[in-house]
């Protein structure tokens, strides 16, 4: 599920259709650092699976994406919710892409001054451009960024201004989680194809074995009545390796009668 909701993010930062239909609105002009930006979507199919995806304008490649959530649209709660956290800069302005329905809508919103003189900072040769550190749901290293639904917010900010990590720690202990598992199943499948080769190799000798017998028991009879009848010792190996047997196979098989 994780690889398809990624798949479906990175294609609509490719994607270059717009679809007029599709809106976003925010609850500011300019916003500040800290702030809580809160956007409305309109437009999409109801039940329909909205993605709304901020990132930087020096972005390339898709290793800048600062923040990234879905909802399931109606009528009546579309509002994507995010805090500018650190990994955001003063007196830049951001790209917003939103999907839904195969279609995808670009808008943009300011932080700080975005119109009297403010400049965005350069992007580094070889790196991810913009402010960011490890407190964001979505990194902003130069792999794409993991979907975790359900998401409200950037930085999770507490009331005196820490940050809180709650969501990256739960995202970690269910990816822990899902490895163990990963790791059970396949302890598991080799335990069984280990069980199922040892069946096959018991099978494989015991009848291997059985036919050896069997073709000894023959043989031995073979000699037995042989000399019975009073062939000679030498006469029974001549006419056993005419017939095809090993001359030290006839030989053990004589010494035993």
């Amino acid at each position: 599920m994780k690889k398809i909701l990624l798949f479906f993010a990175l294609f609509l930062v490719c994607v270059s259709l717009v679809n007029a239909d599709i809106g976003v609105s925010f609850d500011k002009t300019n916003y500040n650092l800290g702030d809580t930006v809160k956007s409305t979507v309109s437009g999409c199919t109801a039940n329909d699976v909205a993605t709304l995806i901020v990132s930087s304008p020096n972005s390339f490649e898709g290793n800048t994406i600062l923040w990234i959530d879905q909802i399931t649209y109606a009528s009546t709660n579309n509002l994507f919710s995010f805090k500018l956290g650190n990994s955001f800069t003063n007196n830049v302005k951001y790209n917003v892409k939103i999907g839904c329905s195969g279609s995808t809508k670009d808008s943009s919103f300011c932080v700080g001054n975005c119109l009297s003189g403010g400049t965005n900072p350069p992007a580094p040769p070889g790196g991810s451009p913009g402010g960011s550190n490890n407190n964001n749901r979505r990194s902003t290293d130069n792999s794409a960024p993991p979907l975790l639904t359900g998401q409200t917010d950037l930085n999770d900010g507490n009331a005196d201004g820490s940050n809180d990590n709650t969501g990256q720690e739960n995202a970690d202990e269910k990816f822990t989680e899902e490895r163990e598992a990963n790791y059970l199943i396949w302890i598991i499948f080799f335990v069984v194809l280990l069980i199922v080769i040892g069946v096959a190799i018991f099978f494989i000798v015991k009848y291997w074995n059985k036919g050896k017998k069997d073709g000894n028991d023959k043989l031995g009879d073979y000699i037995k009545q042989s000399l019975k009848r009073g062939d000679s010792k030498e006469i029974i190996k001549k006419n056993l390796i005419n017939a095809g047997w090993p001359e030290r196979t006839v030989d053990d098989a004589i010494k035993k009668v």
